[in-house]
């Protein structure tokens, strides 16, 4: 039988970014609902999304597979018997 940890793995992170991207927006739509009529709140939302998206970009670059389309992943054989 093939070892599947490594597919398990990844769709777990794939899963754990998935659900940190929407926490993510729905906490950014939080902010912009609570700042509406108000150019200094909405500002204030403006300027703290700039000052966290160069740690996002960051954090996602780290935390990114970074091989290409072209190389293979390499998976351990099983003998087949």
């Amino acid at each position: 039988m093939a070892d599947l940890s490594v597919l398990i793995t990844q769709v777990e992170l794939n899963t754990n970014l998935e659900e940190s991207a929407i926490q993510c927006i729905n906490g950014l739509a939080a902010k912009l609902d609570e700042a509406r009529g108000s150019q200094v709140a909405i500002n204030g939302v403006i300027a703290e999304m700039r000052k966290k998206a160069s740690a996002l970009a960051k954090a996602i670059k780290a935390n990114t597979d970074t091989l290409s389309p072209e190389q293979p992943v390499e998976t351990e054989k099983t003998p087949v018997e």
